[in-house]
């Protein structure tokens, strides 16, 4: 089976791909793309590709006006910074209602680290 080398193919391939390797109870699979959530997943989905594209086309910037785009890194990052800090909510992940890891937060957490 080819492999695809975007980071979002390879955490959707984990819902099904390494299932068969699981130590859980069968019917207990990871699942990081929840059927339930999957349009609230590909939203902030797309908000983490969106700062992961800001801080990488920054970072290969080579004057200093190019380094204005760092303005859409903070703008992209408080979007999510409040989506998690909001006083109306106490959750922990990005998608609202999910209270599980989903291919989102994965991928924000590599992002930031």
């Amino acid at each position: 089976k080819i492999v695809r080398n975007t980071s979002y193919d390879i955490l959707h391939m984990l819902n099904y791909e390494f299932n068969s390797f699981s130590t859980m109870k069968p019917g207990l699979d990871i699942d990081l793309y929840h059927k339930e959530h999957r349009n609230e997943i590909d939203e902030a989905d797309l908000l983490v590709q969106s700062l992961s594209s800001a801080i990488y086309g920054c970072g290969s910037e080579t004057t200093q006006s190019q380094y204005a785009s760092i303005t859409s890194i903070s703008t992209v990052y408080d979007m999510i910074a409040s989506k998690l800090s909001s006083p109306s909510t106490t959750q922990s992940y990005l998608v609202e209602g999910c209270n599980i890891s989903t291919t989102a937060d994965i991928a924000y957490f590599t992002t930031l680290f």
